[in-house]
């Protein structure tokens, strides 16, 4: 794929996947207002709606340039947004990174989700790896993470820095030869 259009998408079983966009600013602003919910993120707990229109502000330019794609995924049924995910260049290679909001949490949507994009990085970007990162405590991420393929490779003491304290991140990667075998695995257990 040369290059990605705007109005790419990618579709899943129940979800469908599209460029982030500034009209979604209210769902994500209510993300962030539960409880914990950043905690394991780099970015903090935005003050104002306006702080998250200018983070999604260059996201059609990254896309074009094809620095880094960030999707939300919607119920294909209903059309409502459940999340973020996040296709980008950083520290030297890909890496991923998700959030579901926390009312559709537990549902298996960022699992989806990630499979969704492990394909179009893939097959479609012809990718060779893939990393993600989590803060140690978050085992729900790692689930989402292993149920796609990922392998640990290792602890970062000091990923990130939050309030002030340092917080331990496990980073995982997958390759495309792993993604092939799992699906290969996966379509013969049918």
């Amino acid at each position: 794929m040369d290059s990605v259009p705007l109005d790419y998408r990618i579709e899943t079983p129940r979800l469908v996947l599209r460029m982030s966009a500034k009209e979604e600013t209210d769902f994500v602003w209510d993300a962030t207002r539960h409880p914990g919910f950043n905690d394991g993120m780099l970015w903090n707990m935005p003050e104002s709606k306006e702080e998250l229109d200018e983070f999604v502000g260059n996201v059609p330019e990254r896309w074009l340039s094809g620095d880094g794609y960030l999707f939300t995924f919607r119920d294909k049924a209903k059309d409502e947004p459940l999340g973020r995910i996040v296709l980008e260049r950083r520290c030297g290679g890909w890496n991923a990174g998700f959030w579901t909001h926390p009312r559709y949490q537990g549902a298996g949507y960022a699992t989806e989700a990630l499979g969704g994009v492990l394909e179009f990085a893939f097959e479609g970007l012809g990718l060779k790896a893939v990393g993600a990162c989590h803060a140690e405590w978050n085992v729900a991420s790692r689930a989402v993470l292993e149920r796609n393929g990922f392998r640990f490779k290792l602890r970062i003491e000091e990923g990130f820095e939050k309030d002030g304290e340092w917080i331990a991140q496990d980073s995982l990667s997958i390759n495309r030869d792993q993604w092939l075998a799992l699906r290969q695995a996966s379509a013969s257990n049918r």
